[in-house]
């Protein structure tokens, strides 16, 4: 962990691009970042928290808003602030101590390395390997797009 930086004040901006649960004894989540990888003892619910706060609502009420457009209670994604457009998407069911958190402005594509096993290429060309299908990835991509234009009307990414 020493090329990499603790960051307690770590707030979810546009340049976040993933959050990662951690089991750690300091640190509870690993944080992909345009700028860099930062840890912190806050827990990616914590994070999905604040950063909903941030853009003017809570996390019960987003998922509430988002479960009634998909008609689904199951790995909502979640407009985190849609006036900075952050959307993101759980590679599985949040509970999941593997669930990842996907920033959907930057993912570029996506590359199939097994039938369980997904490498997520981000425009910047940063990569992440997720534990789950392409297919499932692919869904999540389009259902959190569903969402980017109930909630912004999709004018930016579209």
């Amino acid at each position: 962990m020493n090329e990499n930086q603790v960051y307690e004040d770590y707030q979810v901006k546009e340049t976040t691009e993933a959050l990662e649960s951690i089991r750690h004894k300091m640190y509870r989540t690993k944080i992909r970042d345009q700028n860099g990888v930062y840890y912190t003892s806050k827990t990616v619910n914590e994070l999905l928290s604040a950063a909903c706060g941030e853009g003017g609502s809570t996390l019960e009420k987003i998922r509430k808003a988002v479960s009634y457009i998909l008609r689904s209670n199951q790995e909502l994604p979640l407009p985190i602030n849609t006036r900075k457009y952050i959307y993101c998407l759980p590679t599985c069911s949040p509970d999941h101590p593997d669930c990842i958190w996907i920033f959907y402005s930057h993912i570029q594509r996506l590359t199939i390395l097994d039938k369980q096993t997904t490498l997520i290429h981000f425009k910047n060309n940063d990569t992440i390997i997720v534990p789950v299908s392409k297919y499932t990835i692919d869904e999540q991509f389009n259902r959190t797009k569903l969402i980017l234009m109930s909630f912004s009307g999709g004018e930016k990414y579209a």
